[in-house]
C-alpha cells in the first residue's frame, strides 16, 4: 500500500472529543485494491503502536467478486529491519459489503468513502462495539 495522506504530529494519547464526532484518521492509505484508514490510539508497553483500522478491499471469489469493509485493532511494532503487525484473533467488525459486477478503482474509493461514513454514523451513535475498537486497553 502507498500511503496518499498523513496527518503526522497528532498527539494518540489525547482523549477523544467531548461532542461525540470520530475524528478524521491519522493515515488513509490507498493500494491497487484496497483503502485503509488508520487511527492511532498510544503506544503499548513493548514499543509498539496500537491503531484501529478501517479495511476495505475487492475479493474476487466468484464472478466480479465483492467490496469489502472491516474495523480491527492492530499492533504495529518497528524492529529496524522490518515491521510486525498483530492483529487480536477473531476481532474483525463487518462494516459493509457489496457484489460487484467486474473491479473498479472509483466504485472502490466510492465504496471506502461510504464505509467510512457508516463507520461514523455508528462512532456518533455511540454503537458499543464499535466504541470499543477506540478504547485504549490497559
Amino acid at each position: 500500500m502507498t500511503p496518499t495522506s498523513d496527518t503526522a504530529g497528532r498527539d494518540p494519547q489525547i482523549t477523544p472529543p467531548t461532542d461525540g464526532r470520530l475524528r478524521d484518521p491519522d493515515r488513509v492509505k490507498r493500494g491497487e485494491r484496497e483503502v485503509s484508514y488508520e487511527w492511532e490510539l498510544g503506544k503499548n508497553e513493548d514499543g509498539g503502536t496500537r491503531l484501529v483500522l478501517l479495511s476495505v478491499s475487492h475479493h474476487k471469489r466468484s464472478r466480479g467478486g465483492s467490496f469489502a469493509a472491516s474495523l480491527s485493532n492492530m499492533t504495529v511494532k518497528e524492529m529496524g529491519f522490518m515491521t510486525e503487525r498483530s492483529f487480536a484473533p477473531l476481532s474483525a467488525m463487518r462494516i459493509g459489503a457489496a457484489p460487484v459486477a467486474r473491479f473498479s478503482a472509483t466504485r472502490l474509493e466510492e465504496f471506502a468513502a461510504g464505509a467510512f461514513e457508516r463507520l461514523r454514523d455508528l462512532y456518533e451513535q455511540r454503537d458499543p462495539h464499535v466504541h470499543g475498537y477506540f478504547q485504549e486497553q490497559a
